[in-house]
């Protein structure tokens, strides 16, 4: 499909052609997706690198930097100096993704992103990266049998909770009304962390840089095939580093906990998801796995996720 001058949106079958591929010649693959806080966040520094740009542009700025960075994205603390370091390092990451998910109606914002970040790799719908929920299942447009056999890691701030209901009866009574089936990992491991959200977990480490490194550090240590990651700002850098293990990393976003039917405010407020797949076996998010010292209607859309 074309979309515009340097822009195209692969079909909907290559992303799992692309898993696929990498299972078989047993190489690493990374993806992720970019949408408004990406965005808003990358933009602030390509602003502040122009020669000359006046520092009261910059001013103007910051307030939605520092929202797009902590409220939405869970990274701290809460500084341009550090903001701008971090995003130099996302680009590293970025730049070593082999496929992004971008949305379609943000395709022209994107556009001018490919040219002043030099992105190469090619571009999918991000809805094409979750895996199929048709109804019914059409399991040849979904990557999940590609995992049979295979050890699954989770990545998540309630990676636990997801490894705990990620089994063969619980995944096909959550998805029992399109007819999905268990895809049979040979083991599901979990790494779970504190959310960045919260001032305990800025009092355990300075910054999202240091909580990346130790993640990065458990994952290394972890025998794993494919990472499925729901990590914020941190999504993209924790996929590039499954890839460079050699594995295949997937930053899935809020996607990930509704995959094992967990479900919060975002998805309990489209009729789409109340009448086409909920039912008796999905739960919401426990009070347990809320972000501590947190109002939730501040961080994350709104509290999306719980």
């Amino acid at each position: 499909m074309k979309t515009g001058p340097g822009s195209r949106l692969e079909s909907p079958g290559f992303f799992r052609r692309a898993i696929e591929r990498a299972l078989t010649d047993g190489v690493g693959f990374a993806s992720g997706k970019l949408g408004i806080s990406e965005i808003q966040r990358l933009n602030f520094s390509i602003a502040a690198s122009r020669p000359g740009v006046d520092p009261r542009l910059l001013k103007l700025m910051e307030p939605n930097l520092h929202y797009h960075s902590l409220q939405q994205s869970a990274l701290f603390p809460a500084s341009t100096e550090f903001y701008l370091r971090f995003n130099d390092f996302f680009v590293d990451s970025l730049s070593q993704l082999n496929c992004l998910g971008v949305f379609p109606d943000l395709l022209a914002r994107m556009a001018v992103l490919r040219g002043a970040l030099g992105l190469t790799m090619p571009w999918v719908d991000y809805r094409h990266q979750e895996p199929d929920r048709s109804s019914p299942a059409r399991e040849d447009l979904c990557y999940l049998p590609l995992l049979e056999g295979r050890r699954l890691l989770l990545i998540s701030s309630c990676a636990e909770l997801l490894r705990e209901r990620a089994r063969r009866e619980v995944f096909e009574a959550v998805w029992a009304r399109t007819g999905k089936r268990w895809f049979n990992p040979a083991a599901v491991l979990a790494i779970e962390f504190p959310y960045g959200y919260s001032p305990d977990t800025h009092r355990l480490f300075p910054d999202s840089m240091a909580l990346f490194r130790h993640l990065e550090e458990r994952m290394a240590a972890t025998s794993f095939d494919i990472a499925l990651i729901a990590a914020g700002g941190l999504g993209i850098p924790l996929a590039a580093a499954a890839g460079k293990l050699g594995c295949i990393g997937l930053s899935l976003g809020g996607h990930l906990q509704v995959l094992f039917g967990v479900h919060g405010k975002r998805w309990l407020a489209e009729s789409e998801w109340r009448h086409r797949h909920f039912n008796d076996a999905w739960i919401r998010m426990p009070v347990a796995y809320r972000p501590p010292g947190t109002d939730l209607a501040r961080v994350a859309d709104g509290g999306a996720y719980w």
